[in-house]
């Protein structure tokens, strides 16, 4: 079990701010699977953790901030 803090876009049911989720397992899909996203949205969800972009099938870290992002955000 690893606790990893986790934000990005509500519209796709993340928190606006930071909260700490635990998990089973250390993957992006079992943040996904907490927040309920949608699996059409899933793959096109960019991950920054700890403000470096992220490849999907990266291992988490105890620790890990991970931002969701969709690559159509932003000003």
């Amino acid at each position: 079990m690893i606790t990893v803090s986790v934000k990005g876009e509500p519209l796709f049911g993340f928190p606006r701010n930071l909260e700490k989720v635990e998990l089973g397992e250390p993957t992006f899909n079992s943040i996904m699977e907490h927040y309920n996203v949608d699996p059409k949205i899933r793959k096109h969800l960019l991950a920054i953790v700890n403000n470096k972009v992220s490849k999907p099938e990266r291992m988490l870290e105890n620790g890990d901030e991970i931002n969701f992002q969709s690559p159509y955000s932003g000003g």
